[in-house]
């Protein structure tokens, strides 16, 4: 079993502020001798098996498993943005961040 606890920094795209996330994941990885162990693990939706091979990377499945645990869209709490309003991609784009052309 893997146990990870840690707070990690991301960024609410709102107002590109940072915004503390609580990561707290318990998986089970289970590693097969062979190909029809495997099967039988993998019918098992509660666990997550791989053959066990010599250049299995360990520590890229456990990245694997904190990247998938990780919000798709992280958010402040209701009240806690510091935003006034929403980042306006148009002006982004327009002003800041591209050249302007001459006309």
């Amino acid at each position: 079993m893997v146990t990870i606890k840690e707070t990690i920094n991301l960024h609410y795209q709102h107002c590109l502020g940072e915004l503390v996330h609580l990561l707290d994941l318990q998986t089970v990885i289970l590693l097969a001798e062979n190909e029809n162990e495997l099967f039988r693990l993998d019918e098992t939706e509660t666990v997550d098996g791989f053959l066990a091979v010599s250049d299995l990377d360990v520590l890229a499945l456990i990245e694997d498993e904190i990247i998938l645990s990780l919000p798709i869209s992280p958010r402040h709490r209701e009240g806690e943005c510091s935003a006034q309003e929403p980042i306006n991609s148009n002006l982004i784009e327009k002003n800041m961040l591209l050249p302007r052309q001459k006309n």
